[in-house]
């Protein structure tokens, strides 16, 4: 069996089980608990697709069908073993929609490359599930052009300190996410959305 993303049947998966990858393919029951993405104001609910405009009917399902299966909906690959929390997409303000955490840095790199279609710069959903060659050739960009620095979180302000001096850095203003709104709890109120 061939996915959308040309990955052979590993993208198979029983109803209520989750091969863990990390632990040579043992299963992971199902959690029963909500799935918090770790920079989301919500735990996840199909609801907050409702934000996404131009977004097929059954894109979303399939979409709400991975993640409640604890598979990422942007690259069919299932989500990091707990205690680690998927990430939040940039997709929404909330960052409810848990994704992996390959992807979380993914959309992260999108924006520094300007890639996206979507507002703030990442794939739209309407484009998932994404070819995970390209997720991993960007993945490899991202090693290949990064330098490590240390960041000084001062009452003066943020600098970067790396090999090349100093440098100041400015906060984004606008995170997204419980950064931004703050924790909302696990139910989303249709009123919120």
């Amino acid at each position: 069996m061939t996915t959308r993303n040309g990955l052979g049947s590993g993208c198979h998966r029983p109803e209520a089980l989750n091969p863990n990858p990390h632990e040579g393919g043992e299963v992971m029951p199902k959690s029963t608990e909500p799935i918090r993405s770790f920079s989301g104001c919500y735990a996840w609910s199909p609801r907050i697709l409702d934000q996404i405009a131009d977004l097929p009917e059954e894109l979303a399902e399939q979409i709400a069908d991975n993640i409640e299966n604890n598979y990422c909906p942007r690259c069919d690959r299932p989500f990091d073993p707990e205690p680690l929390q998927p990430a939040g997409s940039r997709v929404t303000d909330c960052r409810s929609i848990p994704i992996c955490s390959r992807c979380g840095s993914d959309e992260a790199t999108e924006v520094m490359q300007g890639l996206g279609s979507a507002d703030p710069g990442c794939s739209h959903p309407a484009d998932w599930p994404l070819n995970v060659g390209d997720i991993d050739a960007r993945h490899q960009w991202l090693l290949e052009n990064t330098r490590i620095a240390t960041l000084d979180v001062s009452a003066g302000g943020m600098h970067l300190v790396d090999e090349d001096g100093v440098t100041t850095v400015q906060a984004t203003p606008s995170t997204g996410g419980w950064a931004e709104y703050g924790y909302r709890g696990s139910v989303v109120d249709e009123e919120e959305l």
